[in-house]
């Protein structure tokens, strides 16, 4: 697993590669599933805003593409979060071979703690920080235009 550290820099480079592929195609095939259940994210992030919407409820675009556009933003987005342990994993495979038993043991300790405070904080974010910004933002001037 771990291979020497004196290895020449086209294996790094090689190994740099491989790393990067195997997270790129994570990225693209969480985000190919991730398109297939876009309607239920944009209700999931739409949801804060809820009373603030127009009219109907829904959203509005104003441009010919932009359904698509953001669309694709939010596939791409879930598809990063769906494909984190993956690239998190290549990351630290690669960097691993570099660090010394004690810095690999503090970071693999480190990590599910780390990786439960980012949820929370995700959690914070969704569920504390945005609505009231979602409200300030949607009324913010709305007696001169509509948001």
């Amino acid at each position: 697993m771990f291979r020497d550290r004196s290895a020449p820099l086209r294996y790094h480079l090689e190994e740099l590669r491989k790393r990067l592929l195997i997270a790129v195609l994570a990225v693209a095939i969480a985000t190919g599933v991730s398109f297939s259940f876009y309607r239920q994210e944009v209700e999931l992030l739409l949801r804060p805003a809820q009373g603030y919407a127009s009219i109907t409820g829904k959203p509005i675009y104003t441009e010919v593409t932009e359904l698509l556009g953001v669309v694709m933003k939010v596939s791409l987005l879930f598809g990063f979060v769906g494909a984190f342990p993956v690239v998190l994993y290549q990351v630290l495979m690669f960097v691993a071979p570099g660090l010394t038993a004690q810095e690999r043991r503090f970071v693999f300790t480190a990590l599910p703690t780390a990786l439960v405070l980012f949820a929370g904080g995700v959690a914070f974010a969704y569920f504390i920080l945005l609505p009231p910004a979602l409200r300030f933002l949607l009324t913010f001037g709305s007696d001169l235009a509509t948001p």
